[in-house]
């Protein structure tokens, strides 16, 4: 604390001071005007009793830290869970990509029979009309694979920061047994996970630590009604520029509040309604939560009735275009069947990747719901 105070005269008293003269430079002179009055206070304050309100300030920004940090594990876990969806359909991409080249090749394969058999007259001039057909088809799908794949690896990219010509290659295959490894299945029930995620979810803690911070307001509240006692320790710097003094004073202070107009009820009262408040938002939060848990173990049990239906289609497809390969090599079968067998192995195959992919994201979801590491 400074206070400088300069009183200066009507008739100015004007005092020469001769100075030393250096070699190059003209006489200097100093004129004092006036009088000049300074007094600087350095003050150590130090509260012996505040009614709480220090302990409580200090509590409340203690549990504000932990509610941020609540706060920072909320979204690190949904940056994790959003990159895992989008790694996941990159690697659908990728699985979608493989059966269009597989069903191009198959394609052109049966392109190749069909033109030897027309050539021998075995076949007509509709089947090779559908061989060259499904040719066509399958470069077209090839190429909308491709760039779904390539819109999906620019995704991927930009969610993790990575240079976007930056060239990616998957270290997992979608449906693999080290990708459902590193998402394992939670085999308690419904009732027991969403009591787990019920204590393990950083949203609710971090409504936790808010609520315990108003309990804080409430006491910072309450202690603007009681007295508080605080010891200063002066030293007082006096006196002009020529004659300076200094000495030590030790006060101390005692403050009792008589009336405030209702200021310290007040604030009382608002932080009674705001602690009331978090405690609705820690209810509704954690029925949103219950309601999330039960929802993705629902999705993770169709999720996997249905990867059991598509591995058993494709068994079956699979089964079918054999037969209909043996029926074309001894000349029973056409190559419209052929044609159309095929594409119900490929419409098979991009099921079960789809599949495959509801499955993973599914146990994802559960783990993210549970609030599971």
């Amino acid at each position: 604390h400074n206070d400088l105070n300069l009183v200066r005269s009507l008739e100015p008293d004007r005092t020469h001071i001769p100075q030393a003269e250096a070699q190059g430079l003209d006489a200097s002179d100093l004129y004092v005007t006036g009088q000049n009055q300074m007094l600087n206070r350095t003050v150590l304050a130090v509260p012996i009793y505040t009614g709480g309100r220090l302990e409580s300030q200090m509590h409340r920004q203690r549990h504000l830290f932990q509610a941020s940090q609540c706060q920072l594990e909320t979204r690190r876990q949904a940056t994790i869970l959003e990159a895992k969806r989008q790694y996941l359909s990159w690697l659908l991409a990728e699985r979608s990509q493989e059966v269009a080249v597989r069903n191009q090749e198959q394609a052109r394969q049966l392109e190749s029979d069909t033109c030897a058999r027309f050539q021998t007259g075995a076949a007509t001039g509709y089947d090779l009309m559908q061989g060259q057909l499904a040719v066509a088809q399958a470069a077209d799908r090839l190429k909308v694979a491709e760039t779904a794949r390539e819109s999906e690896r620019l995704k991927l990219a930009r969610l993790l920061h990575q240079p976007l010509e930056q060239a990616m290659r998957p270290l997992d295959r979608l449906g693999s047994r080290n990708l459902l490894a590193g998402e394992p299945v939670l085999d308690e029930d419904p009732q027991q996970l969403a009591a787990q995620a019920l204590q393990q979810r950083p949203e609710l803690e971090q409504l936790r630590h808010t609520i315990e911070s108003s309990l804080d307001d409430e006491g910072v509240a309450r202690s603007g009604k009681l007295p508080q006692l605080i010891v200063n320790l002066n030293y007082d710097l006096i006196g002009n520029t020529l004659k300076l003094r200094g000495g030590f004073a030790l006060i101390a202070s005692l403050y009792v509040p008589i009336f405030d107009g209702g200021m310290a009820e007040a604030r009382g009262h608002e932080a009674q309604l705001h602690r009331l408040q978090l405690k609705h938002q820690e209810m509704a939060q954690a029925e949103e939560i219950v309601k999330q848990v039960m929802q993705a173990h629902w999705s993770l049990e169709e999720a996997e009735s249905r990867w059991r239906v598509a591995d058993s289609a494709l068994r079956r497809t699979q089964e079918a275009l054999r037969i209909a390969h043996k029926r074309y090599d001894v000349g029973a079968g056409t190559t419209l069947e052929l044609v159309t067998q095929t594409a119900a192995l490929e419409r098979a195959d991009y099921s079960l990747a789809q599949a495959d992919y509801q499955r993973m994201q599914s146990r994802a979801q559960l783990r993210w719901a549970v609030g599971a590491p």
